[in-house]
């Protein structure tokens, strides 16, 4: 009878022990969870696109675009869940959830610029762009501008002689 007790706190101290284990796991990995997710942050009336679901199940249409839209958020339903309605006001059929919205940038760009004031950004945008292609081709006289390629050393020499 000795030897079955012993058994017995020898796997109660065991499970214990793994129970331990496995609550401290969790924990850390909630932690590193939690650091790189983020809460929905919709509102009604913000710009959204909208990850296509059905491109993942046909087959081709490899240069489709993913994301449909901008929709406009008409109403937030709760636990991620957002109806939404495309510009002119009609209102699309199916819900979407933040994991399949993506916020429409602002200024039109993916990447944030920083406008002067009384400046458009698109013109900002268009003017800082074509004064820094005219600056490389101005610099650089290998600079093919018609064709917005650079020649090869073998190219810059065949044209040499």
């Amino acid at each position: 009878m000795a030897r079955v007790e012993v058994i017995r706190e020898c796997t109660n101290s065991m499970r214990s022990t793994g129970h331990d284990n496995i609550c401290a796991a969790q924990e850390t990995q909630k932690r590193h969870y939690d650091v790189k997710r983020r809460p929905p942050t919709f509102s009604i009336g913000d710009r959204v696109y909208c990850y296509n679901r059905r491109h993942d199940t046909r087959k081709g249409g490899k240069l489709a675009t993913r994301y449909d839209g901008p929709f406009v958020i008409a109403e937030v339903l709760g636990k991620g869940s957002f109806r939404l309605e495309k510009p002119t006001g009609s209102p699309v059929k199916v819900l979407a959830n933040s994991r399949d919205l993506k916020p429409v940038p602002s200024n039109g760009y993916a990447s944030p610029v920083k406008n002067s004031p009384g400046k458009s950004p698109a013109k900002s945008q268009a003017k800082k762009q074509t004064q820094t292609t005219r600056d490389v081709v101005a610099s650089d006289p290998v600079w093919i501008s018609a064709l917005n390629l650079r020649q090869t050393a073998h190219q810059q020499r065949a044209v040499g002689k």
